[in-house]
């Protein structure tokens, strides 16, 4: 992963988000989400980061409405099989995220219902932070354990919240870890195995 070209696409990006996200379905009123579309440092970031980054497995934790993962595919097609878990129905919608993720991606597709008998690594796994930094702290060292070596953990929205941050920089100092850290739309963190 080239840290240098993702802080130069932040900086000056080449991607625009709305161009990106023209087949993205919301739910609603998509003028709802203008601030997204208007942030060539949300969506295009992770578009970014599947040019970079080059996973054969990957797991979203967290799914809401899919943007991360439509982001993510639009430009990484090395993703044989994908694994999901989705720990809250709050701002999830499964048919908007299963319309979103399977419009670049139409490959392997498994839905997990817990993360601790899970018996998987991965070479990418996504995150978004949550308001409960106890939760947080437990789902990010659990899923720290599957990531395979040379493989990441990429945590969305570690700014939403101070804590949040604090929860993935000592994650980063326990294990001993540079802690990568991108200025996206709600802060991005990556841990590199």
């Amino acid at each position: 992963m080239n840290i240098e070209i993702l802080n130069k696409m932040l900086k000056r990006p080449l991607v625009d988000p709305t161009a990106l996200l023209s087949n993205f379905r919301f739910p609603g009123n998509a003028r709802e989400y203008e601030y997204i579309l208007d942030d060539p440092k949300y969506a295009p970031f992770f578009y970014y980061l599947g040019k970079e980054i080059k996973p054969k497995k990957a797991f979203f934790y967290g799914l809401n409405i899919g943007l991360v993962p439509y982001s993510f595919f639009s430009s990484c097609n090395t993703v044989k099989d994908v694994f999901l878990y989705n720990p809250t129905d709050e701002n999830y919608s499964p048919r908007f995220f299963n319309r979103n993720l399977k419009h670049f991606y139409k490959n392997n597709i498994t839905i997990i219902d817990s993360i601790e008998n899970l018996n998987l690594s991965f070479d990418v796994i996504f995150h978004e932070a949550t308001e409960d930094q106890e939760q947080n702290r437990y789902v990010l060292e659990t899923l720290w354990k599957k990531v395979y070596s040379g493989g990441c953990l990429v945590v969305e929205a570690v700014e939403k919240k101070k804590e949040s941050k604090e929860v993935v920089i000592t994650l980063s100092k326990n294990i001993n870890r540079e802690l990568i850290y991108f200025n996206t739309r709600y802060g991005t963190a990556i841990l590199v195995k």
